[in-house]
């Protein structure tokens, strides 16, 4: 089993990632929702229409 890492801008990562998602979500009519935590994380919520 491989374990995930996580990636950001100080660890390496673009940044770019959910800029991309948001972008296809929303060329399909959907919508992109993000919460987060201090120190604790991120919960994002992708919507798509039926």
């Amino acid at each position: 089993m491989s374990v995930l890492r996580c990636r950001n801008r100080n660890t390496g990562g673009s940044g770019i990632g959910l800029a991309i998602v948001k972008s296809i979500v929303m060329a399909h009519g959907g919508s992109v929702d993000a919460e987060s935590c201090l120190n604790e994380g991120s919960c994002f919520t992708v919507m798509l229409p039926k």
